[in-house]
């Protein structure tokens, strides 16, 4: 499997996984010139909008999927949402987040692992 497919699949399950855990998807890919959101989604328990980064991976062997969402990743995620949210006249009191799921899609057993990091901060 080349990294886009994984990458899409990844994506897909992504999809279906916030889904059943009732949020409702509005949208995916959103790029701008100051970056990409892979998912944006409303949390219905909370209200919050979702900026959702996913990281997949075959393996473990060069670390944990999440561990590649880096300082200047979450920097670049958090200038898009706040565009995003411009761009789409949320009220200024809209609340969000921006969150990680990591997903690993093992070759030898075919077993999909899926891990959910919510409101992933920028440290400072």
């Amino acid at each position: 499997m080349s990294n886009v497919s994984v990458g899409k699949k990844g994506e897909n399950l992504a999809k279906k996984f916030l889904v059943k855990k009732g949020y409702v998807l509005l949208g995916e890919r959103w790029q701008k010139r100051v970056g990409e959101i892979d998912i944006i989604a409303m949390d219905k328990s909370t209200s919050e909008i979702v900026f959702v980064e996913v990281k997949t991976r075959t393996s473990t062997k060069f670390g944990w999927p999440e561990e590649k969402v880096t300082r200047k990743k979450r920097e670049k995620m958090h200038k898009t949402a706040q565009f995003y949210m411009l761009k789409h006249d949320y009220p200024d009191n809209q609340k969000w987040r921006m969150d990680v799921i990591s997903i690993i899609l093992r070759k030898t057993s075919k077993k999909v692992e899926i891990s959910h990091f919510e409101n992933i901060a920028i440290s400072y």
